[in-house]
């Protein structure tokens, strides 16, 4: 089973909430619309309960990345780590933190979002 639990980070005091419109917008772009999604239904968990559990065929069926045998596909493995990549949630022990508030773009990301939603961005920039 895949156990959830909120990482508190107390580097991050300024952000957007990972279960918000805001996340899904500004976040879509630099972490793919997958991962995106997975952040923001396990942050929407997380808001109301201290963990969550689930077998991993069943939170890949959550978003369509099912096998047909049940097991997670390849694209959902991917999302997992990709939220890892890009720090929105890390592995401790036996179980998977995620971020509740996610920090701000850094630079280097702004740079790589679409022209209108770079204009639009609202947030000071976090480090490059």
């Amino acid at each position: 089973d895949l156990l959830f639990t909120t990482w508190n980070d107390p580097a991050v005091t300024t952000g957007i909430a990972a279960d918000s419109d805001d996340a899904l917008v500004w976040r879509t772009p630099i972490l793919g619309p997958t991962a995106t999604l997975v952040l923001h239904r396990l942050a929407r968990y997380l808001t109301s309960e201290p963990e969550c559990v689930f077998t991993p065929g069943e939170l890949a069926a959550t978003f369509g990345l099912a096998n047909t045998d049940g097991t997670p596909s390849p694209g959902f493995t991917r999302a997992l780590h990709r939220l890892q990549m890009f720090g929105m949630a890390r592995t401790v022990g036996s179980h998977t933190e995620i971020r509740l508030i996610i920090p701000p773009l850094p630079q280097r990301h702004i740079g790589r979002i679409p022209a209108y939603l770079r204009a639009a961005y609202p947030w000071p920039t976090g480090r490059a």
